[in-house]
């Protein structure tokens, strides 16, 4: 058992499962700006978060993979999803164009109730499908690309926006992103925090020529200086 699960400290398990169970996981937000108006928010992103008493602030490096492996990643998403729809409907921001992004798990995204359950909650919050982007990870084309597109096709045609996660760091390919029907593509921080350098710059460059050649459109994620975002706005970064 590795670090990564959480598996290792047999207190931090008991403590998490038992915050799940009484709802104590937050919801923080980071803004997405428009690379061009570097002002102008256009959409937030919703972040699961788990403060404990005894641990702390629990990184969610931690957390997450430890409510996969004890099976409570579809209970997490739903109480981030829940808090997250809750927030965004009392926001002046919802009627002012801003997107919700919520990052959906593979598990998630392929259990039988999640379609109904996400559409049931958008509609008590007095929300629309075309509000919320989902964000889900390269991982699910590991499933089959026939597979991976009828569950993605069927929320794509409800309204709902879909963005592929951490981009390039997982199993796609090119016929992969061409084959599903994303909206967005998310260049992972990995390539940003190397974009001053030559080869960095190369990686995410193809990257942006990629994604437009198929007509979609990039965020990137941990843009934390006005260098970084004017680089990535010459590129043509959205």
């Amino acid at each position: 058992l590795t670090q990564a699960t959480g598996y290792e400290d047999v207190g931090m398990t008991s403590r998490f499962m038992a915050a799940v169970k009484r709802g104590l996981l937050q919801v923080h937000y980071q803004p997405v700006m428009n690379a061009n108006n570097p002002g102008r928010v256009v959409g937030v992103e919703a972040l699961a978060r788990w403060h404990d008493d005894e641990y702390g602030w629990v990184s969610p490096a931690s957390f997450i993979p430890l409510a996969e492996n004890l099976g409570l990643i579809n209970e997490v998403g739903r109480q981030v999803l829940e808090q997250a729809l809750h927030h965004f409907s009392q926001c002046s921001g919802a009627s002012a164009g801003l997107k919700l992004a919520v990052n959906i798990s593979k598990r998630q995204l392929m259990s039988e109730d999640f379609y109904p359950m996400l559409l049931g909650m958008v509609q008590e919050f007095g929300l629309s499908p075309g509000q919320i982007k989902l964000e889900i990870t390269e991982s699910i084309a590991l499933h089959g690309i026939e597979v991976a597109k009828g569950y993605l096709q069927k929320l794509s045609d409800a309204g709902f926006a879909l963005s592929l996660d951490d981009f390039g760091t997982g199993f796609s390919s090119l016929s992969h992103v061409h084959e599903l029907p994303f909206d967005e593509i998310k260049i992972d921080i990995s390539f940003v925090r190397r974009i001053k350098t030559p080869e960095g710059r190369v990686l995410v460059k193809t990257i942006v020529e990629m994604a437009h050649a198929m007509q979609l459109s990039l965020v990137a994620e941990g843009v934390e200086d006005h260098e970084t975002a004017l680089i990535l706005q010459g590129m043509g970064v959205e």
